[in-house]
This record gives C-alpha cells, sequence and structure tokens, in this order.
C-alpha cells in the first residue's frame, strides 16, 4: 500500500504487507493504527488493501517509494513535499468555503424584506470588501 504525497506517519508502513490474520512476520491491523482517525483508511487515508499471495510480485519496487517518499513540489519558491503541498490545498479549500457562506449569508440579508437602510448599506459594503477577499482566495 503507498499514494504518493502521504502523511509522514504513514510513511514507516507505506509498501509493506499486513496481516489482517496477525500472521507473524507482517505488520498487524495495530501497527498501521487501523480503525484510528489517523490511521489507515482513517480521516483522509487514501490507502487502500490490495491481495498479496506469498512469493507473488510486490506492487511497488523499494525504488519507487523511496522516490516517491523524497518528492517535492516548489510552492512560492520553495521546495515542500507533496504532503505539505496537499494540506496547503486544503487549507484554501476550507477558506474559500467560508468565504462562499459568508457572502451566502450577506446576500441573505441584502434579499431579504429588511427596511433598514443602515442595514443594507453596510451589508452591501460588507459584501463588496468579501467578495474582493474571496476572488483573492
Amino acid at each position: 500500500m503507498y499514494l504518493n504525497g502521504a502523511r509522514p506517519s504513514h510513511a514507516s508502513w507505506q509498501g509493506k504487507i499486513v496481516s489482517r490474520s496477525e500472521r507473524k512476520g507482517y505488520l498487524s491491523l495495530d501497527d498501521i493504527g487501523y480503525g484510528e482517525a489517523t490511521g489507515f483508511k482513517g480521516v483522509n487515508c487514501r490507502h487502500d488493501w490490495y491481495s498479496y499471495y506469498k512469493g507473488s510480485a510486490r506492487t511497488y519496487t523499494q525504488e519507487q517509494l523511496n522516490a516517491w517518499k523524497n518528492e517535492k513540489v516548489t510552492y512560492n519558491g520553495q521546495k515542500i513535499s507533496k504532503y505539505e503541498a496537499t494540506q496547503i490545498q486544503r487549507k484554501m479549500e476550507r477558506r474559500i468555503r467560508a468565504d462562499k457562506k459568508e457572502l451566502a449569508g450577506l446576500q441573505g440579508i441584502l434579499k431579504s424584506n429588511t427596511k433598514d437602510n443602515k442595514l443594507i448599506e453596510s451589508t452591501k459594503t460588507e459584501f463588496s470588501r468579501r467578495s474582493l477577499i474571496y476572488k483573492t482566495h
């Protein structure tokens, strides 16, 4: 099991064989944190099971695993790991979703039947300001 850009805590068991029946000589479900939020198949984990029969070819070579583990991307002129890049991407996505919710709330005020001119004007101003922020994100 391996996914490019995986979280650092998963690196020690990526590409390894796991025995779901606790066979000796293989990793156990406890070793990979199965059933835990931060373990295998937990929150935002994209690893998956693949069948393995003793003596069959491995899915990935050790060279492939090492290359993926050390792979870097450039962001804002800095070399960072793929995992760090995915975390930055997720942060941006969360920020954009929050911006959209904020704009929807302000738009709700503007579409309401309120007669409060002061509220309408301040909401229009805030909507314009938040729209610019949204566009930069």
